[in-house]
């Protein structure tokens, strides 16, 4: 049976919108119970650990090589470990979630996906943040910015990542520049991935519910 197919017997037998959207949840929930298996949990968390690994050993060594911008090397360090936490996090939830399907389970499930929502909220705040810092430095881009950069003492927001101006307000490390602006490119590109799924997902439950005959039985609403 189709997606279409089974949103439509789902819709026809439930009792209003909200247990036709949980008894889709329930569907999509089935058809991806391949990613609970601890095989594809250990591949999914394998992709993911790597970058966050290397961002956390870039930010602490590079710690004090930023006074351009203190901040972002404090962002790189513990936006890796705050990636570490929620990819382990995620993979303790699929893993209590595998084949079991009693009350207890389910239970875990829930309480670990609210630990899981309010981390990531946090997480999405200090990623906020951190855009903040990054974007909101440039690269000086003439010997007179550095100079007035150097003079203000702070007030010209820009950066230099020449090694001659190593001991100056102005310098930035490239590599510590390069990884965190690498590291917000691709989380930004995963969000927008998180959100297309998410419409493709909630799309056609939108269009199944409000597509259906209405006559052919009642609504709550």
């Amino acid at each position: 049976m189709g997606l279409l197919e089974e949103l439509k017997q789902r819709e026809a037998t439930s009792d209003g919108f909200g247990e036709f959207c949980v008894s889709s949840c329930n569907y999509y929930k089935e058809r991806s119970k391949w990613s609970t298996k601890p095989v594809a949990v250990l591949i999914i968390t394998l992709i993911f650990i790597p970058g966050p690994i290397a961002e956390i050993v870039v930010g602490s060594l590079k710690l004090q090589e930023c006074p351009a911008q203190n901040l972002i090397p404090i962002y790189c360090l513990c936006i890796g470990i705050f990636s570490i936490i929620s990819t382990s996090l995620n993979a303790a939830i699929k893993l209590l979630m595998k084949e079991d399907s009693s009350d207890e389970s389910s239970n875990r499930a829930i309480v670990g996906n609210a630990v899981q929502g309010l981390f990531l909220l946090l997480m999405f705040g200090w990623f906020i943040a951190g855009n903040v810092w990054i974007f909101s430095t440039t690269q000086c881009m003439t010997a007179v910015q550095i100079t007035e950069r150097i003079a203000a003492n702070g007030t010209v927001i820009c950066f230099s990542s020449n090694s001659m101006y190593l001991d100056t307000p102005v310098y930035c490390d490239a590599l510590i520049l390069s990884m965190v602006f690498k590291g917000t490119i691709v989380r930004w590109v995963l969000i927008a991935l998180t959100f297309a799924i998410g419409c493709c997902r909630c799309g056609p439950i939108f269009w199944v519910y409000y597509r259906a005959d209405k006559s052919t039985y009642s609504r709550q609403y």
